[in-house]
């Protein structure tokens, strides 16, 4: 793993150096072993995925570095003006390991990396410890609601069934929302 990232969640995870030439003689070095990975729609995922305003705050913010360069100010402007352009949460079934949930949420993550959990003060890293995955879907439905929760999620202040629901299953697929056909396999 060579950490080439934005923020190398998945490389700090295995606790590769930073450096690319450090990383390359960490993997010379190293033991291969076994991880667990994603799978959405045929693609590998390593670190996380995501459906709803969570891909749509990145696409903004990259959108946003490419014409102003790369700064933090920018990308909460960005956050913020994809937040309030929001118009409504995506509606999905959702194949929880063997049970079916009809849901209605502005953003489904799936995460594989507890560093980038930490980062945020998210729980879920005991699980994808146990190399499982967790899975975050936002309550929140309105643009007012999230933004609060992406201002508690800034200060690390998340309530974890007031904010979010949290489930760290075996086996997830969905059906209804845009792209979302993919499953995780199982251990």
């Amino acid at each position: 793993m060579l950490p080439l990232g934005t923020f190398n969640y998945f490389a700090c995870g295995l606790n590769m150096p930073e450096d690319p030439e450090a990383a390359a003689r960490a993997i010379l070095s190293g033991q291969p072993h076994d991880i667990r990975v994603g799978t959405l729609n045929g693609r590998v995922f390593l670190n996380n995925v995501a459906i709803g305003l969570y891909p749509a705050i990145l696409e903004e913010r990259e959108a946003t570095y490419a014409r102003f360069r790369r700064y933090r100010f920018l990308a909460h402007i960005a956050s913020l003006r994809t937040i309030l352009r929001f118009q409504a949460p995506h509606r999905m079934d959702l194949y929880h390991d063997d049970t079916r949930m009809r849901i209605r949420t502005p953003m489904l993550f799936v995460a594989r990396s507890a560093y980038q959990l930490d980062q945020f003060g998210l729980e879920g890293g005991e699980a994808i410890s146990d190399d499982r995955f967790v899975v975050f879907l936002a309550h929140q439905q309105t643009r007012l609601g999230f933004l609060r929760l992406a201002w508690r999620l800034i200060r690390k202040r998340v309530d974890h069934g007031r904010d979010v629901i949290v489930s760290t299953p075996r086996r997830l697929a969905g059906a209804g929302a845009p792209s979302w056909t993919g499953c995780l396999p199982p251990p």
